[in-house]
């Protein structure tokens, strides 16, 4: 039942984040976000494992399950009060920034065209 539940909430959260992720990303950086996410979250998989594996030689099994339990916990509780206020703040800024659709190259200098259609000049 436990199991379940957890592989139900973790489903949940991979999907919510990544689409989180993607919705508030700017899209020129989109790649790299995405990337160095998947980078560092499969990165310290085995680093966990290695802990996990650690703590259960010296203290047992449920030694593990407890602390894992443990650390979603306070990962749930300190992330629940930030993440409406997060999501606001982020709304906002992009009504206040102009989307981009895409970047177009000139001889001088870079077009960016804005869902409206209209080219915006980049001095870069």
């Amino acid at each position: 039942m436990v199991l379940a539940l957890l592989a139900g909430t973790t489903l949940l959260w991979n999907v919510c984040s990544q689409s989180s992720r993607q919705r508030f990303t700017p899209p020129s950086l989109l790649g790299r976000v995405l990337t160095s996410h998947r980078a560092l979250s499969w990165g310290l998989t085995p680093l966990g494992a290695l802990a996990g594996g650690m703590v259960a030689a010296h203290m047992g099994l449920r030694a593990v399950w407890l602390m894992g339990a443990s650390v979603q916990t306070a990962v749930v509780t300190g992330w629940r009060p930030l993440a409406p206020r997060a999501f606001r703040e982020a709304e906002e800024a992009m009504t206040h920034r102009p989307a981009v659709r895409g970047i177009a190259r000139s001889e001088s200098r870079r077009q960016i065209v804005r869902e409206d259609g209209a080219m915006h000049s980049d001095p870069s």
